[in-house]
């Protein structure tokens, strides 16, 4: 099969050796090449040697999106735990408010300060 295509191809550069570019037309040379793609075509596929791909993964590209998987994650976490401190915040806030009168003076101004944040 190798040596046929071969053939072909060595006929139809030989034939434009031969020939002036100039002389040589264009319906001659897709015709030229279609022939041998044509044939090219016809020829079945050999399953005797499978084509093996092999993917070279790049370690440093796979230790980084392993580590940005990681800050993503501690980011939600983060986040998560910001969350659950503002809550119990404001409900501590809401505890200190209503303990507020029950309190003696000076805790109570201590208290209504940091409550008002100032």
């Amino acid at each position: 099969m190798k040596e046929i295509i071969i053939a072909l191809l060595t006929i139809a550069v030989n034939r434009y050796e031969r020939t002036k570019v100039d002389n040589l037309s264009k319906i001659s040379i897709i015709k030229d090449l279609t022939d041998i793609l044509d044939y090219v075509e016809d020829i079945q596929e050999e399953k005797l040697n499978p084509i093996q791909v092999t993917f070279h993964k790049n370690s440093n590209e796979e230790l980084l999106r392993k580590r940005i998987r990681e800050l993503e994650d501690s980011c939600e976490n983060f986040a998560e735990v910001e969350r659950n401190l503002l809550n119990k915040n404001g409900q501590l806030k809401g505890l200190l408010t209503e303990a507020l009168p029950f309190l003696p003076q000076g805790y109570r101004d201590n208290i209504k300060t940091v409550l008002e944040g100032k």
